[in-house]
C-alpha cells in the first residue's frame, strides 16, 4: 500500500515564511531600482554628465590629476576608498555592510560611497540621504566611470568637494588654510587637508579642535594601513601638524 509522506508542518512553515522574504525582497529592490532610474533619467536628461564635467574642467578652480602631489591622491582614496583605482562601478563590500548597518539602525547612517558616487551627489543631489538616491548613483556610477578615466573623475571630485569655512575644492583649500599652491603641498599637508571633507563644519581648520587632529589621525593611519607611508613617516606627521591645529 502506497503511502503519501507529509510534509512537517513547522518545515512547511518555514519555507513559506522564507519565500515570502525572498519574494519581498526582490519586490523592493526592483522598487527602488527603478525609482533610481528615473531619478537618474530625469537628472542626466536636466545636465548631461559631459556637460557637467566640461563646466567643471573649465573652472578655474579645477586642479588636473597631474598637478595633485601622489601623497594626496593617496591619502584621500585610503580614507575615503581605498580600492578606488582598481574597482569598477559600486563597492559590493563597503555596500553590504553599509546596508547591513542601515537595516539594523532603520535608517542611513552610513553610505559605504566611492568616490565616484560622492560626484554624483555633489553635482546632483543634495546631502540628504534616501534610498531611492543611493539606488540613482549606481546609474551615475556606471555612466561616468564609462565616459571618463579614474584620474577625471578623482580630478572632479577634489575640485568641487567642500573643505570647510567656505573653501570649495583642493586648490582653494591649499591657498586659503596654507597659503600655498596645491603642487607644493607636503604629505603632512595632504593628509590633514584629505580628512576634511568628511565633515567640513566638524573639521574646519578655523575650530582647531580635537575633532580635526583626530580625523587627521585617521588618515595617516589609513596611509599606514594600505602601505603608502611608513610607521616613521606616521610618527613625524602625528608630531609635526601643520595648519596650527593642536
Amino acid at each position: 500500500m502506497n503511502t503519501v509522506k507529509k510534509k512537517h508542518p513547522i518545515r512547511r512553515f518555514i519555507v513559506i515564511i522564507f519565500g515570502s522574504l525572498v519574494g519581498c525582497t526582490v519586490f523592493g529592490v526592483s522598487v527602488l531600482l527603478k525609482q533610481g532610474y528615473d531619478i537618474y533619467s530625469e537628472k542626466v536628461s536636466q545636465l548631461p554628465i559631459e556637460s557637467a564635467f566640461g563646466t567643471i574642467m573649465r573652472s578655474d578652480d579645477y586642479v588636473g590629476f597631474d598637478q595633485l602631489p601622489s601623497d594626496y591622491v593617496n591619502a584621500v582614496t585610503s580614507v575615503e576608498d581605498h580600492r578606488f583605482f582598481y574597482r569598477r562601478g559600486i563597492d559590493l563590500i563597503a555596500i553590504g555592510k553599509a546596508m547591513l548597518e542601515n537595516v539594523t539602525s532603520g535608517t542611513i547612517v552610513r553610505g559605504g560611497s566611492t568616490i565616484t558616487q560622492q560626484v554624483a551627489k555633489n553635482i546632483y543631489f543634495d546631502m540628504s540621504q534616501v534610498f531611492s538616491r543611493k539606488t540613482a548613483e549606481i546609474f551615475f556610477v556606471n555612466d561616468m566611470e564609462s565616459k571618463f578615466d579614474k584620474e577625471t573623475i578623482f580630478s572632479i571630485y577634489v575640485s568641487i568637494i567642500n573643505f570647510g569655512d567656505g573653501y570649495f575644492g583642493i586648490k582653494d583649500a591649499a591657498l586659503g588654510y596654507l597659503n600655498k599652491p596645491v603642487e607644493e603641498l607636503t604629505l603632512c599637508e595632504s593628509a590633514l587637508l584629505a580628512g576634511l571633507p568628511q565633515s567640513p563644519t566638524n573639521y574646519q581648520l578655523s575650530n582647531h579642535s580635537e575633532a580635526t587632529y583626530n580625523r587627521y589621525l585617521q588618515v595617516l593611519a589609513a596611509m599606514v594601513e594600505y602601505d603608502h607611508i611608513t610607521q616613521q613617516q606616521y610618527d613625524y606627521c602625528r608630531i609635526n601638524v601643520p595648519g596650527g591645529v593642536k
